[in-house]
């Protein structure tokens, strides 16, 4: 059996390596099984962000945001995710 933590290391891989769709898919699963842990909503934010879909990255920062104020990355990412919105 899979856990968390395998689904969020491996995210963060694909995502470093610029497979977002794929990393998506793995942060998926790991928000599936433990939804209260902001840094995958966090990332998945990041991986829509590089994708472009500006609307779901901030839906998945400001969940983060949600779970942990003090996400300066998930923070920082939704300004940049609402200025390219406000853009497009």
């Amino acid at each position: 059996m899979t856990n968390t933590s395998t689904y969020r290391k491996k995210g963060k891989q694909l995502y470093f390596e610029g497979k977002f769709l794929e990393a998506i898919k793995n942060f998926n699963k790991a928000i599936e099984l433990d939804p209260q842990y902001s840094d995958s909503w966090s990332y998945r934010g990041l991986c829509y962000y590089e994708l472009d879909e500006n609307e779901e990255a901030i839906d998945n920062f400001d969940r983060a945001l949600d779970l942990n104020p003090n996400d300066a990355r998930s923070f920082d990412y939704r300004s940049k995710a609402l200025v390219k919105d406000k853009e497009n």
